[in-house]
C-alpha cells in the first residue's frame, strides 16, 4: 500500500497493490531506492522479488516486474526473505533460502555472494550502513559482510 502526502488536490491518497499486479499478497520485506521517485522492491515467500518502477509522467503509477529463480538463477529458490538497498552504491541485495544476491545495477546485473561455512545460514533480514557494510540477520544471530 502506498500513501501520497501531497495529493490533497486530486484526492488520491492510498494505492494498494495486490495479486495479480504483484506476485503475492504476502510480503516479507520491502525497500525503496534512494532516488527521486525510486523503484520499490518487495520480497515474497514463494514467488521471488517484485520491482515497481514509477512512471516518469506520473510517479503515482507505474509497472511491476517479477524476478524469480528462472530469471536470476543465483536466487536458487523463489522463497525470498529480505530485500534491501545499499545506501552507499544503490545496489539491491536479496536473500533467498539458499543465497545472498546483489543487483549491482541494470547494466552490470546480478551477482551471487557465497558466505563462508560458519555464516552459511538463511539470511532473514538485511541492512547496510554508511561504511558499505552489509548486515545480515540470520537464524543463528547477526553477521556482517565487509566489502
Amino acid at each position: 500500500m502506498r500513501f501520497f502526502q501531497s495529493q490533497q488536490e486530486t484526492g488520491v491518497r492510498w494505492i494498494t497493490y495486490k495479486e495479480p499486479e504483484i506476485s503475492s499478497n504476502i510480503i516479507w520485506g520491502l525497500t525503496c531506492e534512494n532516488v527521486v521517485n525510486g523503484d520499490v522492491w518487495v520480497a515474497t515467500p514463494l514467488f521471488g522479488v517484485d520491482r515497481f518502477t514509477p512512471s516518469a509522467a506520473d510517479p503515482r503509477y507505474g509497472s511491476w516486474r517479477n524476478y524469480t529463480a528462472t530469471d536470476v538463477p543465483a536466487f536458487r529458490s523463489n522463497q525470498i526473505y529480505a530485500v534491501s538497498m545499499n545506501i552507499v552504491d544503490y545496489s539491491i541485495w536479496v536473500s533467498s533460502t539458499f543465497s545472498l544476491v546483489v543487483l549491482l545495477d541494470d547494466v552490470r546485473g546480478w551477482r551471487s555472494y557465497t558466505p563462508s561455512p560458519q555464516y552459511d545460514y538463511t539470511v532473514i533480514s538485511l541492512a547496510t550502513d554508511l561504511s558499505n557494510t552489509i548486515w545480515m540477520g540470520r537464524r543463528e544471530g547477526a553477521s556482517k559482510l565487509d566489502r
